[in-house]
């Protein structure tokens, strides 16, 4: 506790309700409500992306894996 007000984070915590505050003056709940879509836009549009790599990575390796022979079962001989 006493490193956090120290360190400055009650500053944060501040600026975060005064932020809140002026929004909620300015038009309510759904000022809030539309700061918070715009502000998720950046983390879904990389979510997606991580999500089109993972599978394009998964595709990659089983298709590399096909290419070269490999199989479960056992060799003959």
């Amino acid at each position: 506790m006493l490193n956090t007000v120290l360190s400055g984070g009650i500053f944060r915590a501040r600026m975060l309700a005064l932020m809140i505050g002026a929004l909620m003056l300015t038009g309510g709940m759904d000022t809030i409500k539309q700061a918070m879509l715009i502000g998720s836009k950046p983390c879904a549009v990389i979510m997606v992306l991580m999500f089109v790599s993972t599978l394009l990575s998964v595709r990659d390796h089983h298709f590399s894996e096909r290419s070269a022979g490999s199989s479960s079962l056992p060799p003959k001989g």
